[in-house]
């Protein structure tokens, strides 16, 4: 699905091959001079890396999608204040400025820089540390999550086994691996490969996991079978809750969910029965979902993944002028929600919102 032609995909990529004909024919037209024999033939000739970068955008997979989806953001930005600028000062000539514009300078140099930027951010991944103080338990605990790894396809292995080597030394007291683990381009010995290493984390009370809605590859060919994901879960040591409760000492309920995507997931209604509510409850949904709901159902924390930050600049911007909780500790009634900007990235293999990280919660007591 993600990865195949499509037909939106197809309409994307034609714009996209438009606009860079456009803009490569203002580019070649200043360079030969606009009154130049060869015109009409040089921009025949640009429809060829016109039409070859349409081609490469059908996919949403793509990361010439991105790469020149910046090209065609900024293009569009400059045009708009190039246009403005013309208007008020439409009886001045604007020699330099014309030049400038004309040539795609800015436009490119901006592209370049996010694109830089977004790779060599793609390879940062640091920790984000949260804490929350609660009456409900006595101790302290120290709780590692980690999403969206998505391992084996856009990110250097050997970031999470640096990660991992330091957790150990942090002395948690569980991790919680909260979906998209692997994913579609993962193959099965990386997967089983990335289940070893995270069951191997040193922690007091275990590693709990729940399923996202990439780790059982439903939007591509598979290289795994469901069964064989369980397994290679289960003989890591690491524990699958789905759609369960369990007690994580004397005082932490943790709620692990079924993907949101999954039409058979229960209500929280019908996991909170027989739970003790004046226990600490952790719900661990992949999807930052259903949290009025969990926050009106004694859920004193939800922590979720999912949404890479939105991954792209400017999608979270708009992502967060919608509302939608994009990334960070949200309160949401008495309910603390933390979404995690991920592991890694998904799909492009460029990061240009947040940070790729792993997150650390302390949650204190004052009973």
């Amino acid at each position: 699905m993600f990865s195949r032609i499509t037909p939106l995909g197809v309409v994307m990529g034609s714009l996209l091959g438009l606009y860079v004909f456009i803009f490569l024919s203002r580019i070649t037209t200043t360079l030969t001079h606009r009154h130049n024999k060869y015109t009409i033939l040089i921009n025949l000739i640009n429809l060829i890396p016109a039409g070859l970068i349409a081609y490469l955008c059908f996919t949403f997979s793509s990361k010439y999608l991105v790469y020149i989806g910046y090209l065609v953001f900024f293009g569009l930005v400059v045009d708009l204040i190039y246009l403005i600028i013309r208007l008020i000062f439409r009886k001045k000539e604007l020699f330099i400025l014309k030049k400038i514009y004309m040539l795609g300078i800015i436009p490119l140099s901006l592209a370049f820089c996010f694109i830089l930027y977004g790779h060599i951010n793609m390879a940062n991944v640091i920790e984000t540390n949260y804490t929350f103080e609660t009456n409900k338990i006595t101790n302290s605990y120290k709780i590692c999550l980690i999403s969206d790894t998505h391992y084996g396809t856009i990110q250097d292995k050997k970031l999470l086994d640096e990660k991992i080597s330091y957790i150990n030394t942090l002395n948690i007291d569980f991790l919680i691996l909260c979906g998209d683990i692997v994913e579609e381009k993962t193959s099965k010995d990386d997967m089983i490969e990335v289940f070893n290493k995270l069951g191997s984390v040193k922690t007091k009370y275990g590693v709990y996991y729940n399923y996202g809605n990439h780790d059982r590859q439903p939007y591509d060919d598979r290289t795994f079978s469901d069964n064989e994901l369980a397994n290679a879960i289960k003989l890591s040591g690491i524990r699958i809750l789905q759609d369960e409760a369990i007690n994580i000492g004397d005082e932490i309920v943790l709620i692990g969910r079924e993907d949101y995507s999954k039409k058979n997931r229960k209500e929280i209604s019908e996991l909170l029965d027989g739970v003790d509510k004046n226990k600490y409850i952790i719900v661990s949904d992949h999807q930052p979902e259903d949290t009025k709901n969990n926050s009106e159902n004694a859920i004193d924390l939800q922590v979720s993944g999912h949404t890479h930050a939105r991954q792209i600049w400017p999608i979270g911007l708009f992502y967060t002028m919608m509302g939608s909780y994009n990334y960070g500790n949200y309160q949401i009634n008495n309910m603390n929600l933390v979404v995690s900007s991920g592991f890694t990235g998904w799909g492009y293999p460029i990061r240009t919102e947040k940070h790729c990280e792993y997150v650390i919660i302390n949650i204190k007591g004052n009973k």
